[in-house]
């Protein structure tokens, strides 16, 4: 089998802890969200968030860059590039002048704390040294890091944010599993590196499928209910035909498009001489088959 699920069912913790999506950094190669970040935050705070971990990464590079090369490895062009960020960011920081300095680690720490130090921050936000502090450090949304947030992180974020969304295909890594994708809030890891979006869609739907006629195998073996055995028996859908139907509606409902509790149904009734062709057989989820059988009633 190329693909296997790891994960049926997702915890919010686990979404938390474990799945994790990468967005290109500014002084590293990656920086990691959560997948639960991109479900729960705005454009504005995921942007907000890709700015701090920035900073943090500002710290790690100029370790880097003093000769501490223990956590990553760059080639010589990479390390070319993190020394002209370095400098950019370095030369950004210069046009703030000495007594603006302490206003500045004063808001930055009260920022970080700010519910235990919100009332001096309010009033620091409201001094006039602020205000020109504020002024000062408008080269921060200017530039480089400017440029790379509104061509880059951005429009990055807003595709991720559709993506889950609109319930498509997205590729996540994972601590525990490697590299992943997540689909319906369902974790699927695949055997090899060199499928297409839509080849790996088109595994997952197959696997849902071979699931779910091996619950309806079940189901049918295990049944004990009496008003199965009274039944009379009829033909069962060939098996040609259940894929035909599963592909031709993509794995969902024709009605609402869910993807839970599928049921094939006969459009014409096989009691009305309805037969078991493509054309005669639709995908219903449980609640639109119900409905649809307490309208013949």
């Amino acid at each position: 089998m190329k693909v296997k699920r790891i994960i049926r069912k997702i915890t919010e913790e686990q979404k938390q802890k474990e799945i994790r999506i990468c967005l290109p950094g500014f002084f590293t190669k990656c920086i990691d969200f959560s997948y639960s970040d991109f479900k729960q935050q705005s454009l504005e705070e995921l942007v907000k968030k890709w700015i701090i971990e920035t900073k943090e990464s500002l710290k790690w590079a100029k370790k880097w860059a003093k000769g501490d090369r223990s956590s990553l490895v760059l080639s010589d062009e990479e390390e070319i590039e993190l020394q002209e960020k370095i400098e950019l960011w370095e030369k950004g920081r210069k046009i703030i002048p000495e007594e603006l300095r302490e206003v500045e680690e004063k808001w930055e720490t009260y920022s970080q704390h700010k519910t235990i130090w919100r009332k001096e921050l309010k009033e620091l936000e409201e001094s006039e040294e602020f205000k020109r502090l504020k002024e000062l450090k408008e080269w921060r949304g200017k530039g480089e890091k400017k440029r790379i947030v509104e061509e880059k992180i951005k429009p990055e974020i807003i595709k991720i944010q559709e993506k889950i969304k609109n319930r498509e295909l997205l590729r996540v890594e994972s601590g525990d599993y490697g590299s992943s994708y997540m689909y319906e809030d369902n974790l699927y890891k695949f055997d090899r590196g060199d499928y297409t979006d839509e080849q790996r869609l088109l595994l997952i739907l197959e696997l849902e499928d071979k699931e779910r006629q091996n619950f309806e195998r079940l189901k049918r073996k295990f049944s004990l209910s009496q008003e199965t055995e009274k039944t009379p028996r009829r033909d069962a859908i060939p098996e040609s035909v259940r894929i035909a139907v599963w592909r031709r509606d993509e794995g969902k409902c024709a009605k609402c498009g869910s993807r839970k509790n599928l049921e094939y149904d006969h459009i014409i009734p096989v009691s009305e001489g309805g037969s078991n062709t493509v054309r005669n057989i639709e995908l219903l989820c449980e609640e639109c088959n119900r409905k649809k059988r307490d309208n013949i009633e």
